[in-house]
């Protein structure tokens, strides 16, 4: 049962990151990136649920912080729908912001993720981690806003 829930919660992830990437410039789809981060979540804890009697505290660590960090993921995407270039007339840094956060934290768990399963190191692990937030960051800072024209 695990090996199911958590393969289409990866499904659910990745077809999250690639609507997420399109309400970047078309906001109609935001609200199905909001509906696949949901479904993404619930899978998730389905999966994390049918193997829970069988771990300790620290083996719920990691999918426990997976499970943080997608709730923060659904209440910034959720942010979003209240900056939408339709409500506000163009793409505001808010908008890519919250929308670019989820994006971040996709990206980074599909990584962090693969690292653990290939059992390198925690602190590679963690390098990776820190390294594709940075970047996510500093790539979202590229990505191309309209500003609010203010009369002077």
């Amino acid at each position: 049962m695990y090996g199911l829930l958590i393969g289409a919660h990866a499904g659910a992830g990745v077809v999250a990151f690639v609507l997420g990437l399109l309400a970047l410039r078309r906001d109609r789809l935001l609200d199905a990136y909001v509906i696949a981060l949901v479904v993404m979540a619930v899978l998730l804890v389905l999966a994390i649920a049918s193997t829970a009697a069988g771990r300790d505290v620290a083996g719920l660590a990691v999918p426990g912080a997976l499970v943080v960090l997608a709730a923060v993921m659904i209440g910034r995407a959720g942010q979003a729908r209240r900056v939408r270039p339709a409500r506000t007339g163009g793409h505001s840094e808010a908008y890519v912001q919250r929308v670019g956060f989820g994006l971040i934290g996709l990206f980074d768990a599909f990584w962090v993720v693969a690292l653990l399963r290939a059992e390198l190191p925690g602190a590679v692990v963690g390098a990776v981690g820190v390294g594709i937030a940075v970047a996510g960051h500093l790539l979202l800072g590229r990505v191309p806003v309209q500003r609010p024209v203010t009369v002077g």
